[in-house]
């Protein structure tokens, strides 16, 4: 009879990451004007090596009721960042959700931009989740 090939094992799921919990201050409000440090703010963090962070979802909460929106960059060689990655950009005014595919080893950097609201204090959270599914802890 024939051999079937063997199918290749899938890869290992590792660890996620554990999540991060922040505070932001976002600026004055600036509708479709982005400008990091007047109208948004960013927040860096790094994906370690070896971490198995096949998804992100980042969740910024303002204080008072504000249209934030989030977008995802990575930093490149010589320190510039890419271009969005992943946004979220409802229109709610309670929160704001993004959610993004795997992110490998390096930096990224959440932006949170004032869209319309108050300037003010917003709290970030970012989950990262594993390839089962399962979140860090």
């Amino acid at each position: 009879g024939r051999k079937i090939a063997d199918e290749p094992a899938p890869p290992a799921t590792g660890t996620a990451q554990s999540p991060i919990s922040t505070t932001v201050t976002v600026g004055a409000p600036g509708a479709g004007q982005r400008v990091v440090g007047v109208t948004s703010s960013a927040f860096e963090f790094d994906v370690p090596t070896g971490a198995d962070d096949a998804a992100m979802v980042a969740q910024a909460t303002p204080l008072l009721p504000a249209d934030l929106d989030l977008y995802l960059q990575r930093q490149l060689a010589g320190g510039a960042w890419s271009g969005d990655l992943a946004s979220g950009t409802s229109g709610s005014l309670t929160d704001e959700v993004l959610e993004s595919g795997r992110l490998e080893a390096g930096r990224y950097r959440i932006e949170v931009h004032n869209w319309a609201g108050a300037p003010g204090t917003a709290g970030l959270q970012l989950t990262f989740f594993n390839s089962a599914g399962a979140p860090g802890q």
